[in-house]
Order: structure tokens, then sequence, then C-alpha cells
């Protein structure tokens, strides 16, 4: 089982402003999701005056994408681990 961000999507609110954003995704800065948007790299965002909101299910999309698995794979194990029982 891999962990899925788009999984917990009732567990945030609709829209997130961009200052918000490190308060649910501490790695997530407003400075790293401005410069994201400049370089045509970041989530689909919407404004509403000077006030730059991010759909959640977009946003937990994109982060799905740029997730891949780390230190643990499948279903908690350590990826040497889990390697090591396949053989």
């Amino acid at each position: 089982m891999t962990f899925k961000f788009s999984d917990h999507l009732d567990d945030y609110p609709p829209v997130i402003s961009r200052p918000e954003i490190s308060k649910y995704f501490p790695w997530l800065s407003p400075k790293y999701m401005a410069n994201l948007v400049h370089q045509g790299d970041g989530p689909p965002y919407f404004r509403n005056g000077r006030i730059v909101l991010y759909p959640i299910k977009d946003l937990l999309a994109w982060l799905d994408s740029r997730s891949e698995p780390g230190a643990m794979g499948e279903a908690g194990k350590s990826t040497k681990k889990a390697e090591r029982e396949r053989r």
C-alpha cells in the first residue's frame, strides 16, 4: 500500500491560500510555491484579487505526481527489506 495525498482529501479545506500552504505542508513555503508558478511547474491555482488560491484536489494530485517511494516501501517495510523478501 502506497501513501497518496489524494486519499486524504477530506482532511483539508476546499481551497488553500499560498500563505496557508506551510500550515498544512511545512515543506512547501509560500516563496517556493511562488517560484514554481514563475517556472511553470507548480500545481493549478487561481486568483481572487491579489490572493493566490490552490484547489485542494489539484494540490493533492500535484503532490501525488511528485511523490516517489523513499525509505518506506511496501506496507511500511523498508525498501531494502522488501527487496530481500522478494528474492
